[in-house]
């Protein structure tokens, strides 16, 4: 939804509230993440009543929640902020269009690797998932939304690039599959 007024886009007061928000979500999931590591301490408890293991299980997914939700918010809060910056920028409104949607679709794609990374890292494979899955709708908009506004020239250019990105992709996925069957990575 368009806000109103013509305040600057990522700095205004209803993107520095919703900045904050974004922050809360992540402090308030910090702390019970710092909660849930300090748990085993509790482990005779959990054995002997069996309540303290479903509280750390809703813990858990309080946890899981709170950061999804503020992944959520960045990735939409900073799509719009994108777009809004292009639009203020003074450019003709087919430029900014067109600027604003691969802005988007390049942060689309710096969030899916952020998401792919830090599932690798944490070991946590649904934020992997998500990671492909943003990935394969940042795909998706190059294709069928982001060409339909490009010369011939560039068109083939983008495809090139992607076809290679794709073939990286795929030739790690299988340098990776390598290392664990030499038993390198785990």
């Amino acid at each position: 939804l368009p806000r109103r007024g013509s305040g600057q886009a990522f700095w205004d007061r209803w993107a520095l509230a919703f900045w904050a928000t974004v922050l809360v979500c992540a402090v308030l999931a910090a702390g019970l993440w710092r909660r849930i590591a300090s748990a085993p301490d509790d482990a005779d408890m959990a054995r002997r009543t069996g309540a303290a293991a479903v509280a750390s299980d809703v813990d858990v997914l309080v946890q899981g929640m709170l950061w999804a939700v503020a992944g959520l918010m960045v990735f939409l809060g900073v799509t719009g902020e994108l777009m809004r910056y292009f639009g203020q920028v003074g450019l003709a409104p087919a430029t900014a269009q067109l600027a604003g949607g691969l802005s988007v679709s390049a942060w689309w794609a710096l969030f899916a690797a952020g998401l792919v990374i830090a599932g690798f890292w944490r070991g946590l494979k649904p934020v992997r998932m998500a990671g492909l899955l943003v990935s394969g709708l940042a795909v998706a908009k190059v294709l069928l939304r982001d060409l339909s506004q490009l010369s011939a020239l560039y068109r083939v250019a983008s495809v090139l690039i992607l076809g290679l990105a794709a073939l990286a992709a795929f030739g790690q996925s299988q340098q990776t599959e390598d290392f664990k069957k030499a038993g390198v990575c785990a």
